[in-house]
């Protein structure tokens, strides 16, 4: 993204905190209120399983995206999402293959307190096996 693009995006972010502290959101930012709120939380939950310098190495960007946060990573020349599974306290790493073609690579338990070091196992097999 270029600086004019981040610039952009600081205003408009900047304007509708303004709105937001007046009440004056509408329905659409209420949405999109949510959805920043969610996928702030999501990043922070990462953050804390896998620490600031991996998520550096891997490229991590955390997205709003098929209903749901989820987190863009890069390990080499691949390129693998990871997401919450509905209705399961379990996360799935997946494989990206194509456009609109994934692969599970695992699936980790949201409660494991071994989560991020299972994650970046999970990755460094995908990797190495050429996947």
């Amino acid at each position: 993204m270029s600086t004019r693009a981040n610039l952009d995006e600081l205003i408009e972010d900047a304007r509708q905190q303004l709105r937001r502290s007046e009440g004056r959101l509408t329905e659409a930012e209420q949405i999109k209120d949510a959805q920043r709120a969610e996928v702030e939380k999501f990043q922070g939950f990462l953050l804390r399983q896998i620490r600031v310098l991996a998520s550096v190495e891997l490229c991590m960007k955390v997205i709003w995206a098929d209903g749901h946060p989820v987190a863009n990573l890069k390990a080499e020349d691949k390129v693998l999402r990871l997401h919450k599974i509905e209705g399961h306290d379990m996360y799935g790493l997946f494989l990206v293959a194509g456009e609109g073609v994934e692969q599970e690579i695992t699936r980790i338990g949201g409660s494991d307190p071994h989560f991020g070091n299972r994650l970046l196992v999970a990755i460094g097999d995908a990797v190495s096996r050429g996947q």
